[in-house]
């Protein structure tokens, strides 16, 4: 069984990303989140982003990569060893 405190793992696709300075203007308004730690490659149209606490949701992040004029694909998380597919839309 999962608890509140336990780590969820969020690997992300991301569209609309148009050069490497978007992959950093994302993944610093993620890391700002509370609660929050990402790292976004824009190479690889990824964003792994790890949520501790119940500071921030998955619903938080896709709202936050919408806002910076990207986009989220379907996504998995997990949480220790459950996992879970989830449309990216809100």
């Amino acid at each position: 069984m999962t608890n509140a405190s336990d780590p969820l793992s969020l690997h992300l696709p991301i569209s609309g990303m148009s050069c490497a300075a978007c992959a950093v203007r994302l993944e610093r308004v993620l890391n700002r989140l509370p609660g929050v730690e990402a790292n976004v490659n824009f190479a690889s149209e990824r964003a792994r982003v790890r949520l501790q606490g119940e500071s921030s949701t998955v619903q938080d992040v896709v709202a936050a990569i919408h806002k910076v004029g990207s986009d989220v694909g379907t996504f998995r998380h997990e949480q220790r060893t459950l996992c879970r597919t989830y449309s990216g839309g809100t």
